[in-house]
């Protein structure tokens, strides 16, 4: 698939809806930005309803800029979202989805805010949900993610063409969106997904037709017109801050404080996460302000009894979702070379608490009673998180410490 250069010429005719004959759907919610009402999280977006004749969905994503004022409170995401399980009630439905984010995403590398890819999957009856850092974004560059389905009730989750992880959410796919999501309208985000396909039950790849969704005003998302390749595209901007180049960073007065604040609150710079690591205190230290900064984004502000043990990257994630291969960005070459798991020594840390995780997408709120943490053994960063029902295995991956 070729990289097709971004055009805002372009983008400001497909938006002017007379243009090209746009599709769109009515608002639900005569809004003018985000959070207000039921309407919790704002989106821009083309969806692909393709029920069970689905085996693979890819795209290339590209941005200009993807930014929030404040990354400490709230964030943006250009994203592919693929819903699975739907012959249940929708609250019951599992979902994969992968790509960029600019604000609190907490896989974020030795910090808790970032410009950066990720991918994430929920188990919506089993009150589960779990996040995963690959690596640091760019603007201006074109890439693709695609969800393919391996059987077993297991979606493979590729970037550029690399498994980065594997997702046990289930079959029966139903929706594909494909575009923006964000928690405020203080957020900017110039984009485009291209060469948008999906591959049938059949093995033939196909264009998406898709169906425009806008939430609200605080994203709008627009496709050419036409049929084929030509109209499998999505293009998405914030009207009410246009912005080109890398995401701006926290506003001068405030990120010095915020940001410097965080960082002393928390203890897991990276400059003292190595010194900490040295000692089980210094240890038990940087993974209790891990579990504090995350735990207190979950509604819990105080936590309690932390257990933690060693482990691998890939041995951790597998027991959550159910794979066995994570295949991440960072890896030293020698060992991405002789194996395609990533086999980095962590730390596996588990808490109690009534953990809630909104996840937008129309869905109800993920409700968990343990949060668990992956961080590296090495430099402290946290790699993975997720909230569960239940320790989930937790006890297999060895003798646990308390902290």
């Amino acid at each position: 698939m070729r990289k097709r250069a971004f055009s805002a010429r372009l983008l400001t005719i497909i938006l002017a809806a007379g243009a090209v004959g746009v599709v769109t759907d009515s608002p639900a919610l005569a809004i003018t930005g985000c959070p207000r009402g039921t309407t919790k999280h704002c989106y821009g977006l083309g969806r692909l309803s393709n029920n069970n004749n689905l085996h693979a969905v890819g795209a290339n994503l590209y941005v200009d800029c993807l930014a929030v004022t404040n990354r400490d409170t709230d964030f943006i995401n250009m994203e592919m979202w693929l819903r699975t399980q739907n012959r249940r009630p929708l609250a019951d439905q599992n979902w994969v989805e992968a790509g960029m984010t600019s604000g609190t995403l907490y896989s974020s590398p030795g910090h808790e805010k970032g410009f950066i890819w990720y991918w994430a999957d929920s188990y919506t009856d089993q009150g589960r949900y779990y996040e995963h850092y690959i690596g640091g974004a760019a603007t201006r560059t074109s890439t693709n993610v695609t969800f393919t389905w391996e059987g077993n009730g297991v979606w493979g989750v590729f970037k550029g063409g690399t498994r980065v992880g594997g997702s046990g959410v289930g079959a029966y796919p139903g929706d594909v969106d494909l575009g923006a999501e964000s928690t405020t309208y203080q957020s900017a985000a110039w984009g485009q997904a291209v060469d948008w396909q999906y591959k049938n039950a059949a093995g033939t790849w196909n264009w998406v037709n898709p169906t425009i969704h806008n939430t609200g005003t605080t994203i709008k998302a627009a496709m050419p017109g036409g049929t084929g390749r030509a109209h499998a595209q999505i293009y998405v901007q914030t009207p009410t801050w246009r912005c080109g180049g890398n995401p701006p960073a926290l506003q001068a007065a405030e990120s010095a404080g915020t940001e410097s604040a965080g960082a002393e609150q928390a203890g897991v710079q990276s400059a003292d996460a190595a010194t900490l690591l040295q000692s089980e205190q210094g240890t038990e230290s940087l993974l209790r302000s891990n579990a504090t900064r995350v735990a207190a984004s979950l509604g819990v502000p105080n936590v309690g009894a932390l257990q933690y043990t060693k482990s691998t990257r890939t041995t951790a994630v597998s027991r959550t979702s159910s794979t066995t291969v994570l295949k991440t960005e960072g890896v030293a070459q020698a060992e991405a070379a002789s194996t395609a798991a990533d086999n980095r020594s962590v730390y596996v840390v588990q808490t109690r608490g009534s953990f809630v995780k909104d996840v937008g997408h129309g869905r109800d709120p993920v409700r968990g009673n343990v949060l668990e943490l992956v961080v590296d053994a090495q430099t402290g960063e946290l790699t993975d998180w997720g909230i569960m029902r239940d320790s989930d295995g937790f006890a297999a991956l060895g003798v646990a410490k308390a902290g």
